[in-house]
């Protein structure tokens, strides 16, 4: 099943850093790319322009986003805080992901943690 892409976010990280992430459904599978990710409760706020709003759940990165990410953590256990959404900002250095993750752990506090 193909599933529509909601829109864009703008992440902001404790360094002041604008990511832009794209935002779909939770459970929509992915080509195979590099990219950081998080998983969210997203809420659509009922205005003139519907703005959504997300809640951050985890964020982690991942070499290949065709598999499901952070392969520690079950979906199931996303579905806990009301996870429907997963965003995703593709990047190639696996170098560059990891500070992208800590920048944007150290000011979006998700209910996750990444563990090992």
């Amino acid at each position: 099943m193909i599933k529509k892409q909601y829109g864009d976010v703008m992440m902001v990280g404790q360094s002041g850093n604008k990511y832009r992430f794209g935002t779909w459904p939770l459970g929509t599978r992915f080509r195979p790319v590099p990219a950081v990710y998080f998983v969210s409760k997203r809420f659509v706020q009922e205005t003139t322009f519907r703005r959504a709003r997300h809640e951050v759940i985890f964020i982690g990165e991942t070499e290949n986003m065709s598999e499901v990410p952070g392969a520690h953590v079950e979906t199931r256990d996303f579905e806990k805080f009301g996870a429907n959404c997963i965003c995703l900002f593709a990047n190639e250095d696996k170098e560059v992901r990891m500070d992208i993750v800590r920048d944007l752990v150290l000011s979006n506090r998700p209910l996750m943690r990444q563990t090992a």
